[in-house]
């Protein structure tokens, strides 16, 4: 597969200079056109729509360009440097000119280019893919009126195969959500990353209502057992492949009739394997809740002091070197300066450690030792000390239970917010609420009103409620 065999060898090249960001929006100029009209554009409207653009944002502060673009060799007349940027975008192969019979020119985006466009402007409006419609979409295809046509059988596949790569690439953004979250260095990032960033792109668009209204399993059998009951009716199968030779679709009949069996066996293989992908893409989600909450926790508990303590080691380290001590061994007092934390998340940025052979090591039996029961105790009540501010989902359930009393649901801005207790309440019942336990669910509100917390942080003011059923 050679890519430089469909598009110019330089097409790519004008995304590289410094004019690249004009570059892309002259292009989206052309592109919006080609949306908006049914006919070809002419090359004076798409001129007219470059003049204006760069009367409204003059091209300034370029040194140089790769391209030989710079301030010295651009046209200075605005209407002679949209010319010169239109016959750029066609020696690069972005678009072509078509030469009308009253020797007029009309502008033509080729195919390949349209299809890069629209990626693009896919990735910069942040389009996401609508998996319930998908599943629908497929589903209808597949058991409507005309479900056994080779043309609904070729839209439900190619479906399939749109909505199993975006659930892959809901598996794979998961983990870049994730490091964005784990590199918050502040409890109001952190929140507003959880709550707002991740809630939005992924748990409300994707997950949430994925899991709910439209699930999978709702379609995933039916769709099964369509395709399966297709296979076996050869004599269908046949008419549609002689169809696909009447329409020039395939060559023969035997190519035919492979190109619908592949179609619906990879269908069928897709929704009887779709779980797997699920059980992954939630087990993903669940690693992303545990490092929220870890995360909240640190952050939580070194919020405010570690700025502090930063500046007592540098300011006690650089005593040390004045006086001519910096050499010796540090006092036993200078460790409550820091604190270590074990590191949980690998990422490829993480140091690799080659194994080695394990030493065999000469076995002797231990004398049994008598532990003391009261530093038993004691180190229990440390234990105790240092897991209490962790929320289980059941404590959860029964805070909740409280809260609503006969009310059908309740907002966050209602709970009680006294002391930290009541915070880290308020924190857990979101964060527990995407557990498969949980008997409520948290649904985020177009209210800007938010719960103010100044020594740690804020919440948005979201709605809590039972889930059906419950």
């Amino acid at each position: 597969m050679n890519i430089f065999e469909r598009i110019p060898e330089n097409f790519f090249s004008i995304l590289t200079t410094k004019l690249k960001h004009l570059h892309t929006d002259l292009l989206f100029l052309i592109y919006q056109q080609f949306k908006s009209s049914i006919y070809i554009i002419e090359r004076d409207v798409v001129i007219d729509y470059f003049v204006e653009y760069l009367e409204t944002y003059p091209v300034t502060n370029v040194e140089s360009d790769e391209e030989s673009d710079s301030l010295t060799t651009l046209p200075k007349e605005t209407r002679l440097l949209a010319f010169h940027f239109l016959n750029k975008f066609i020696e690069h192969g972005w678009v072509e000119l078509e030469q009308q019979p009253n020797w007029s020119y009309k502008v033509i985006i080729p195919d390949y280019a349209i299809r890069i466009l629209d990626t693009f402007e896919k990735i910069a409006l942040g389009y996401q893919m609508e998996f319930r419609g998908q599943v629908l979409s497929i589903f209808q295809n597949l058991t409507g009126t005309e479900g056994y046509r080779y043309i609904a059988i070729q839209q439900a596949y190619e479906t399939t195969d749109a909505f199993l790569n975006g659930l892959r690439e809901l598996n794979h953004n998961i983990k870049r959500y994730m490091e964005e979250m784990l590199a918050s260095t502040s409890i109001n990032e952190l929140l507003h990353h959880l709550f707002v960033v991740y809630k939005e792109r992924i748990l409300d668009t994707h997950f949430y209502r994925l899991k709910t209204s439209e699930h999978i399993s709702k379609y995933r059998t039916q769709i099964i057992r369509r395709t399966e009951d297709m296979l076996y009716n050869r004599t269908v199968i046949e008419e549609q492949a002689q169809l696909m030779v009447n329409d020039r679709v395939a060559k023969s009949t035997h190519e035919a009739i492979q190109t619908i069996d592949n179609w619906l066996e990879s269908i069928a293989a897709s929704f009887r394997n779709v779980a797997e992908l699920e059980n992954e893409i939630d087990s993903r989600n669940q690693k992303y809740v545990r490092a929220a909450e870890r995360r909240i926790s640190l952050l939580y508990n070194n919020s405010g002091n570690l700025a502090a303590h930063i500046g007592s080691i540098l300011k006690f380290l650089s005593g040390l070197i004045r006086n001519g001590e910096g050499k010796g061994e540090l006092p036993e007092n200078f460790s409550q300066f820091i604190q270590l934390y074990r590191q949980e998340f690998l990422d490829i940025k993480s140091p690799s450690v080659v194994r080695s052979a394990n030493a065999k090591i000469a076995q002797t039996p231990l004398d049994i030792i008598e532990i003391d029961e009261e530093k038993k105790l004691q180190k229990l009540k440390e234990l105790r000390e240092r897991t209490k501010e962790v929320k289980a989902v059941e404590q959860m359930n029964e805070f909740v239970k409280k809260a609503l009393s006969d009310k059908l649901d309740i907002h966050i801005s209602e709970f009680p917010m006294a002391d930290t207790e009541d915070w880290l309440n308020a924190v857990y019942t979101v964060i527990r609420s995407t557990s498969k336990n949980s008997i409520y669910k948290v649904e985020m509100e177009s209210d800007s009103k938010i719960l103010v917390n100044v020594s740690v942080g804020k919440l948005p003011n979201m709605k809590v409620k039972l889930k059906e059923g419950r």
